[in-house]
């Protein structure tokens, strides 16, 4: 069987120039959709706090953020897609009579102005043999 042995540090240079590569920046967000996406952080954070729970973990319905951020719906409707649609978000299930639930991708990652794509493992969190 054929195979590519790496080490951490491999993949902490891949990391690295994937985000360069390929990476988004905060600033490519619309004012409004940054400020609801530092807002959903901020719940999170919190709620994995109280929950005790790891934030990856930590689910949430549209309802849940409006009333959090007192948000219109509609408003909220138009930076929940685009966020979706930027793959900060994750729709986990929802549609007909069913409750939209999602998870944030989004760790807070980028926030020093340096480019980041979500959702790539911390090699620091994988353990060495």
């Amino acid at each position: 069987m054929d195979y590519i042995e790496v080490s951490l540090a491999d993949i902490t240079l891949a990391n690295a120039v994937i985000s360069e590569v390929l990476g988004r920046c905060l600033d490519e967000l619309a004012p409004q959709t940054r400020r609801l996406l530092e807002l959903l952080l901020a719940m999170i954070k919190e709620r994995a706090e109280k929950q005790n729970i790891d934030p990856s973990k930590v689910r949430f319905t549209r309802r849940e953020v409006r009333e959090i951020t007192k948000w219109s719906d509609n408003q909220l409707k138009v930076h929940m897609r685009r966020l979706l649609e930027l793959e900060y978000l994750l729709s986990l299930q929802g549609g007909r009579g069913k409750s939209f639930v999602y998870e944030l991708l989004w760790q807070g990652e980028g926030q020093d102005g340096h480019r980041f794509i979500p959702g790539l493992m911390d090699p620091k969190k994988l353990k060495h043999p």
